[in-house]
């Protein structure tokens, strides 16, 4: 059953750390993703990706890429960018260790959204294309690209299981969105689920059980939706207002952490409430969570990393919610890059 309800300003104490901030000093930051010991942080305006030590929180190198970045993802020690520039949109492979480009592979449409199996074999990539909301599917290994056509006129998101079985297309259009859900290995269409509106980013949990789906209506604000994969039905609708434009699932699937105006809201996905904001500064751009879900990871448009610690997730009953806290982080902690 689909409950909906409108977010409340309920709480409970933070989980939240603050350890660093970090410059990375490349200009606005349009998306993170994070394997194993690295961040991968993709500088817009820079043609340029920076890939940061998980541990030290150290910058280690800056590799350029083919145009503008702005979407990134990452398997095992490689890292997939998602650029676009005035010839032709594409993406480049990135290896983690040796910091270097070592393949790039040209699309034909205007890329949005990026994402690879865990073996990496196969990209997936999101996007409008000559007709409508296109999706390729890139063979890493031969260059070989199948194109799905989506009813819609772009794809906002693409999101892959952990077990590499199925990813998800976000679908949008004027009036509302679809969240299209793909065999990854047969490339063929199982299912979707319609949204009440123009769809902004998926997250996935890391255990594949769970998939939110952030959307925004000029009437109402932002919404996630809450869907059970097994079913491919919406569990839980919670309307959270303002004007976000990106998120993330913690690995357990019980946080969503949404990107809204000038700061970050913290979702309970089990009780579907606020448990706290969270304010850095500058207007934030991106929010990732480590794979381990020790670690939170917040981007901004002034090209600056700051990164929480996490204590382990408790969830309170409803009747004991106390007053949502607002963590704002001191700009004087911030620390240079040690390496471009």
């Amino acid at each position: 059953m689909n409950v909906t309800k409108t977010l409340t300003n309920a709480g409970m104490d933070s989980e939240f750390t603050h350890l660093r901030t970090v410059r990375i000093g490349h200009g606005p930051i349009a998306d993170i993703a994070v394997s194993g010991g690295t961040l991968v942080v993709t500088n817009y305006g820079d043609n340029s990706v920076s890939l940061i030590n998980a541990e030290n929180l150290t910058v280690d190198a800056t590799v350029a890429v083919i145009g503008e970045p702005l979407a990134a993802a990452v398997a095992g020690d490689h890292a997939y960018i998602g650029s676009t520039s005035a010839s032709y949109d594409s993406v480049s492979v990135v290896h983690t260790d040796t910091k270097a480009v070592i393949a790039a592979h040209p699309v034909a449409l205007n890329l949005t959204g990026v994402a690879a199996g865990p073996d990496g074999k196969r990209i997936f990539v999101g996007g409008a294309g000559q007709y409508g909301a296109d999706l390729a599917v890139i063979e890493a290994t031969t260059d070989q690209v199948s194109t799905i056509e989506l009813a819609g006129i772009i794809v906002d998101a693409v999101r892959v299981t952990p077990d590499g079985r199925r990813f998800y297309a976000a679908v949008s259009d004027t009036y509302g969105g679809n969240l299209v859900v793909v065999d990854a290995h047969a490339a063929r269409i199982i299912g979707a689920v319609p949204i009440g509106a123009p769809i902004r980013d998926v997250g996935v949990s890391a255990d594949g059980s769970t998939a939110c789906v952030l959307s925004f209506d000029p009437r109402w604000g932002g919404a996630v939706d809450v869907i059970d994969a097994g079913t491919n039905e919406i569990a839980a609708t919670v309307k959270i207002g303002g004007s976000p434009t990106q998120m993330t699932l913690s690995p357990d699937g019980t946080r969503a952490y949404v990107v809204d105006d000038d700061h970050i809201v913290v979702m309970c996905t089990v009780t579907n409430e606020a448990i706290d904001t969270i304010a850095v500064g500058a207007q934030p751009s991106c929010v990732a969570a480590s794979p381990d879900g020790g670690r939170l990871y917040i981007a901004d448009y002034a090209g600056v990393l700051t990164v929480f610690s996490l204590a382990p997730a408790t969830t309170l009953p409803r009747f004991q919610a106390m007053a949502m806290d607002v963590i704002a982080v001191p700009v004087a902690q911030e620390l240079e890059p040690t390496a471009v």
